[in-house]
C-alpha cells in the first residue's frame, strides 16, 4: 500500500475526528480509509487512533505522526505545485537584465530560443553593467556576477570565472612589469565605474591616482588595455583569447587568485512562474560551458 496516501487519509482522519467524513473529503469508502490507517499502525508498529463508539481520538504517537504527516504532505503538496506549474505554456511579460558582454554572448541566444520555443512569451531584455535592483525597477530575473548581497532574493548559480590584472606586451615594455602590488601606483590603472571592488581580490586599488580613463564596459576597458593605455582587471571571460594570444599578458598573478559566481538572481515565492522556470532552464543550458 502506498505510504503518501496513507498519510494524507491519516491526517484528514485526524483533522475530521471520523472516517465517515474524512473518506467523503478524500471520495474514498469507508472500508479504504479503515484499511490505511490500518497499514499505517503496521508498518510503524504503533497504535495511532482510539475508537469508540462514540468518539475518535490521537494516541500520543497518533499526535506525533500528525504533526509530521502535515509538513510531509505540505512538502509534496508544493512540489507538486512545481512541476504542475512547468506543465502550463509560458506565457505573459519576462523582464530580464544582464551585463552587457555576458549578456550579448550568453543571454542573447538562450533568450532567441525561448522565444522560438514559447511564442506566447513576451521578452523586454535590458543589458547594462550598472547594478540593477531587481524589486525596486521591476524585474523578473536578472544575471548577476559577484555575490549576491540581498537575502530576501533567490539565486541560482551558473558558473563561474576567474579574474586577471592585466596588460598589453608594448605597454609593459615601456614602463616596466609591477614586481608588487605598491609598484601599481606608478602605473594607469584602468578603471570600471560600477562595483570595481568585486574585482579587487586581494589587491588594494584604492591608493591609485585618478584614472585616466574610466568606464562602465568591461569590453571597453579590455580594448583600451589591448591598445596599451594601462593595466586593467578584468573577468577571464572577456580576456580569454587575449591571454591565450599573447596580446595581453597577466600581472601579479599570484594577487588575483579570486574566482567569481556567475548567478540567475529571482523575487523569492512559494513558487516560480512557468515563464520564470524556463527561463532560468535556458540560462543553466547557456552557461553550460562558462568559464
Amino acid at each position: 500500500m502506498d505510504l503518501i496516501p496513507a498519510l494524507r487519509t491519516f491526517a484528514t482522519v485526524a483533522e475530521q475526528g471520523s472516517f465517515t467524513q474524512a473518506a467523503q473529503q478524500l471520495e474514498l469508502s469507508r472500508a479504504t480509509a479503515s484499511k490505511q490507517i490500518a497499514f499505517l499502525e503496521r508498518y510503524y508498529g504503533a497504535r495511532l487512533l482510539r475508537r469508540t463508539t462514540r468518539r475518535l481520538s490521537l494516541t500520543d504517537d497518533g499526535c506525533a505522526l500528525q504533526r509530521r504527516a502535515i509538513d510531509i504532505l505540505a512538502e509534496i503538496d508544493a512540489l507538486d505545485d512545481v512541476f504542475q506549474q512547468r506543465a502550463v505554456e509560458p506565457q505573459g511579460r519576462l523582464r530580464v537584465s544582464a551585463p552587457l558582454y555576458v549578456g550579448e554572448h550568453y543571454l542573447s541566444p538562450a533568450m532567441a530560443r525561448l522565444a522560438a520555443e514559447w511564442p506566447g512569451l513576451q521578452l523586454d531584455i535590458d543589458l547594462t553593467d550598472r547594478r540593477i535592483d531587481l524589486i525596486e525597477e521591476g524585474y523578473d530575473l536578472v544575471v548577476r556576477i559577484g555575490e549576491l548581497r540581498d537575502s530576501s532574493l533567490i539565486s541560482r548559480k551558473l558558473g563561474e570565472t576567474g579574474v586577471a590584472l592585466v596588460a598589453s606586451p608594448a605597454y609593459l615594455q615601456r614602463y616596466g612589469t609591477p614586481a608588487q602590488p605598491a609598484d601599481l601606483a606608478r602605473h594607469e590603472m584602468l578603471w570600471y565605474r560600477y562595483g570595481q571592488s568585486v574585482f579587487t581580490g586581494t589587491l588594494d586599488l584604492r591608493r591609485q591616482a585618478e584614472p585616466h580613463y574610466r568606464t562602465n564596459s568591461g569590453a571597453v576597458l579590455r580594448d583600451l588595455a589591448l591598445a596599451g593605455h594601462g593595466i586593467a582587471l578584468l573577468p577571464n571571460f572577456l580576456i580569454g583569447d587575449a591571454l591565450d594570444t599573447n596580446q595581453l599578458v597577466s600581472v601579479l598573478p599570484e594577487h588575483t587568485q579570486l574566482r567569481l559566481g556567475i548567478y540567475a538572481i529571482y523575487v523569492g515565492t512559494r513558487r516560480a512562474s512557468a515563464r520564470l522556470n524556463v527561463a532560468i532552464d535556458a540560462l543553466i543550458e547557456a552557461f553550460a560551458d562558462f568559464r
